[in-house]
């Protein structure tokens, strides 16, 4: 293939630059490089199938915003998740809602097993395909049953805001997964108009506490405890304190729309996507792992720095890796000896 010579690439990109749709400049050789048509025996291995494939340099990916919920007379509904341990994409064991007077609870059949951290603390195991309470057997549904029954609770008429303590690193995530993993996710976006975290929401309105756990809260509030870490009881205590909220707060500046988590989510997919084609080059020292990690995160693989090096060379791969972002930073890195690095690794392979 015959590579454009890296003096036209750089003489180009000072003559002119281009906007792009994430509003940064980006220099014409970028665009250039963008522009062109380069097959799969440009940039794989001798064993992969050749077939055309047209790549372009991406622009730069960033962390979505949020955004809060716009809704003008929100309905609140206050739900709580038991869950198989800490982690985000966690399987779900119990989910309980209150809404109104109304309430909603479900225990489900987790397809990977509780962790001991987690059974300690919520008094739920699995074993034999049946779900116990405090050694005691409950009635227990596959999770997408669990999903339809809650979003026939949320009803369809208008958009709910769920509301939750963390539910911004926490709940909203678990949920998001199991929607998806489940097949319900199209019908729970469209009763959804996005959470209400009642952490920082509680922070701000109970100043000066030490703890700002919902148990520690509620003691601190009300001088008494609950069955907390039971999903029902919790979603009963958080409306309890929710209700204590001072009338001044704006409720919806602690609250974030089901599109952020979305967003979030695919981000979080395309870098670990992109993440997977640097392993070689960690594998070699030719990169640092955060140097990866920042090329993964603004939307490149290393398909995309093959392009621009079989275009442009060094200088090429250079212009991608060290164009301004918004902030002024360079999207990866503008350190040479790293960039030196990355080439010589695009030509031994």
């Amino acid at each position: 293939m015959k590579r454009t010579n890296a003096k036209d690439c750089i003489s180009q990109m000072k003559r002119q630059c281009i906007e792009t749709s994430d509003g940064t400049a980006r220099p014409p050789s970028i665009q250039k490089l963008a522009g062109n048509v380069i097959t799969e025996d440009d940039i794989a291995s001798k064993n992969s199938v050749k077939e055309k494939n047209t790549l372009v340099i991406p622009d730069i990916l960033s962390v979505p915003l949020v955004s809060r919920v716009d809704v003008q007379t929100p309905t609140y509904v206050f739900f709580d998740l038991e869950t198989t341990g800490l982690a985000r994409n966690s399987h779900i064991t119990q989910i309980a809602a209150i809404r109104g007077s109304s309430s909603f609870s479900r225990y489900v059949i987790p397809e990977i097993p509780i962790s001991a951290p987690a059974s300690s603390i919520t008094g739920l195991t699995f074993s034999n395909n049946q779900l116990k309470l405090h050694g005691q057997p409950v009635k227990a549904i596959p999770i997408r049953k669990a999903l339809d029954d809650f979003v026939r609770f949320l009803g369809g008429k208008k958009p709910v805001v769920l509301v939750a303590h963390n539910c911004r690193s926490y709940d909203s995530h678990v949920l998001y997964h199991a929607a998806r993993a489940s097949g319900a996710d199209v019908s729970i976006e469209k009763c959804l108009a996005g959470y209400l975290d009642t952490l920082p929401l509680f922070r701000a309105c109970f100043k000066g506490l030490k703890s700002y756990r919902q148990e520690d809260l509620y003691r601190s509030i009300f001088n008494s405890d609950y069955n907390s870490h039971n999903a029902l009881a919790d979603v009963k205590a958080l409306q309890k304190l929710f209700s204590r909220v001072k009338r001044k707060i704006d409720v919806l500046d602690y609250s974030f729309k089901y599109s952020f988590i979305k967003a979030l989510h695919t981000h979080g997919l395309q870098k670990i996507r992109n993440m997977n084609t640097y392993y070689p080059l960690l594998m070699q020292g030719a990169i640092s792992q955060k140097i990866a990690e920042r090329a993964a995160a603004s939307g490149l693989a290393l398909t995309h720095l093959k392009v621009a090096y079989d275009k442009c060379g060094t200088e090429g791969v250079r212009t991608v890796l060290s164009q301004i972002t918004s902030s002024g930073n360079p999207r990866v890195t503008n350190c040479s000896v790293t960039i030196d690095k990355i080439c010589q690794y695009l030509v031994n392979n």
